[in-house]
């Protein structure tokens, strides 16, 4: 009886309460359907709103609610005030709004945007038009906190339809940001990520003030890389500082001012210190043309560190960026300058680079080029210039692994081709740097251009060379030459002068080889192989650290141009078969004027037998009175 009694009060209360849920549901239904059937003249009204203000136009395919709170408006696109340019798109925005019973004003408080693409110049273009405008506007939006998410969107770069030349795509740079502000005390908190492969994570905690906004932290994260920046934007003026650190490199005492002009981005000052060595950078960028830009940056570093070991002393860089129908084209020119040794004729003093049509392009994560339609290069050695033309270059940079860097070169030079594979370990300091090249068919008429030791020359110079880097430079390899035709070159009017052999200062069908090896300040030519119409050379040359001369030389002449030479015709009177034998001789001494020495041999040996020993003197007093350098010499310009 007690069970029948409890059982029938328990169903007697379920059912008020089945009653009171049903009622519920079907007011809420009752309210959904009505707020469907309301919703698209809300959000209508709501867009053209935020379109008035803002200076846009937003359409969207379908608006629907989602409870207790929230809109959802699907294909939605932000255009330009005239409907023309398309600045935004999204397949989905869902807006959550505070509840009237809790809020009294009907208040956004979140915004969520799925698969947003972004058009980057357009953006830039309507920000530049309608900035302080905007900033107006958000100052009398009610006061609240504020979400918006953005997951997995895309930024085009270039703009919609503009394709890569290079990759064959749009320029997308995947995006990934959520921000949270806090109206009432103007606290913004913004973190997300950028890029595919590396991916950048980003985080900025500061405040809003007016229009500007004051920045507590701003940490920028990747795998090998983290930097820290602080500073404040105000109008038109960004003023930051702080730190960063790559790898095993810390860049320090960051310090830079940026102006935003009616026309310019003005960057007025960045400074920081890379290890220990300082670096300022200066440039602007136009707000009209995305992409044209110019910059100088130069590297200065510290005294204390340069020596022969390093002599790097310090860069400066001049670059020029315009775009074009086929991407961002780049030109400038960067100097170089070393610590210079007057007293040696081999020490680098500069390098001048004047560079047109430089293409960067990245690949992927791992592979990046750079492609040059023109670079001169100048380098100042012992005092003198050597100009060196590059046309058609490509470098590229293989980084994918740590601390690994894999540069190959390829250009066309003096109207040949040469290329380069070099492999450079940052792991360690100074870098270890290993490469290995080879030049094909150079034309020596346009290396006499350069080197007044191939002047009035014709004929291909090919080789191949290794070179290694840590501490101290060795570049080896070997040399060719075929074809060659000189006329009037140094070492000719010093044969012709001393020897009075006329026909010399003309050589034709010349072959030549050798060995060479550049040793930090010394350097050396082995096993030097030259056959001509009318002599052989056969020998080797050194000039250690110090700048002095060590070789041994071997000339055999034909008869005709022995013939020529008052010498050349007594010693054959008197030595049967004279231009069979090879005429020997070392210099030694100093670099700049070595010593001449007539070296004891068969020649030497068979003269001393038919003529007094003064004729021997007399051959010696004319070489020391004109000596010869074998230095390349090259007249300043």
């Amino acid at each position: 009886m007690l069970t029948a009694d409890f059982l029938q009060r328990f169903l007697f209360k379920w059912k008020y309460a089945i009653v009171i849920v049903l009622t519920t549901a079907v007011v809420v239904i009752l309210l959904s359907l009505r707020i469907d059937r309301w919703l698209p003249d809300y959000a209508l009204s709501y867009s053209n709103l935020v379109a008035q203000q803002s200076r846009t136009k937003i359409e969207f395919k379908k608006a629907s609610f989602r409870f207790p709170n929230h809109v959802v408006l699907q294909n939605v696109k932000v255009f330009g005030a005239h409907g023309k340019v398309l600045l935004l798109q999204a397949s989905k925005v869902t807006m959550g709004f505070s509840l009237p019973l809790i809020s009294r004003e009907l208040s956004l408080k979140s915004m969520t945007v799925y698969d947003l693409n972004a058009n980057a110049p357009a953006l830039k273009q309507y920000w530049a038009a309608n900035g302080p405008l905007i900033c107006a506007w958000i100052k009398k939006i009610p006061q609240g906190d504020i979400r918006l998410a953005v997951p997995h969107g895309r930024v085009d770069l270039a703009g919609p339809g503009t394709k890569s030349p290079q990759a064959g795509h749009s320029q997308l740079l995947a995006v990934d940001f959520n921000v949270a502000l806090q109206r009432n005390r103007n606290l913004l908190n913004i973190h997300g990520s950028w890029g595919d492969q590396p991916v950048f994570h980003y985080e900025l905690d500061g405040r809003i003030r007016g229009c500007g906004l004051e920045v507590d932290k701003l940490t920028l994260q990747e795998n090998h890389s983290l930097m820290n920046l602080w500073g404040h934007w105000y109008g038109r003026s960004i003023d930051w500082q702080g730190f960063a650190f790559y790898g095993k490199y810390y860049v320090l005492d960051i310090d830079g001012h940026l102006q935003l002009q009616d026309k310019n981005i003005l960057l007025k000052h960045l400074s920081f210190t890379l290890d220990g060595n300082s670096v300022e950078v200066s440039g602007n960028c136009s707000r009209q043309h995305l992409f044209t830009c110019r910059a100088g940056i130069t590297f200065h570093r510290q005294p204390q560190r340069i020596d022969a070991q390093t002599p790097l002393k310090g860069i400066h860089l001049s670059l020029y960026a315009q775009k074009s129908p086929y991407g961002v084209d780049i030109k400038g020119t960067s100097d170089l300058y070393f610590l210079f040794d007057p007293h040696s004729p081999t020490s680098l003093q500069s390098i001048h680079l004047v560079f047109k049509n430089l293409k960067p392009v990245v690949l992927n994560r791992d592979f990046s080029s750079l492609q040059i339609k023109t670079m001169q290069s100048v380098l100042s050695i012992g005092g003198r210039r050597y100009t060196v033309p590059l046309e058609n270059m490509r470098l590229g940079l293989n980084y994918a692994k740590p601390y690994e860097k894999v540069i190959t070169i390829s250009a066309d030079s003096f109207a040949g081709h040469a290329y380069s594979r070099i492999f450079l370990d940052t792991s360690t300091a100074p870098w270890e740097i290993k490469g290995r090249g080879r030049a094909v068919s150079l034309d020596i008429n346009r290396l006499s251009d350069t080197f007044t030791f191939f002047k009035q020359g014709h004929g291909l110079l090919s080789g191949n060379f290794n070179i290694q880097a840590s501490k101290e430079l060795v570049l080896d390899g070997t040399l060719t030459l075929h074809q060659g035709d000189f006329s009037a070159s140094d070492f000719q009017e010093w044969l012709v002068r001393v020897l009075q052999m006329p026909s010399l200062s003309r050589i034709s069908n010349m072959e030549l080889s050798g060995r060479f090896k550049i040793k930090g300040r010394a350097g050396m030519l082995d096993d030097v192989k030259l056959s001509a119409d009318k002599f052989n050379l056969a020998g080797f040359y050194h000039v250690d650290a110090d700048g002095l001369v060590s070789s041994r030389i071997s000339l055999r002449f034909a008869k005709s141009a022995l013939s020529e030479s008052p010498i050349g015709r007594q010693v054959m009177g008197l030595v049967h078969g004279a231009w069979t034998l090879p005429f020997e001789f070392s210099l030694s001494g100093n670099a700049g004027g070595p010593n001449f020495q007539w070296d004891t041999s068969t020649l030497k040996d068979r003269v001393r037998r038919h003529m007094f020993s003064f004729f021997e003197r007399m051959i010696d007093e004319r070489m020391d009175e004109a000596p010869y350098s074998f230095t390349m010499q090259r007249e300043s310009v």
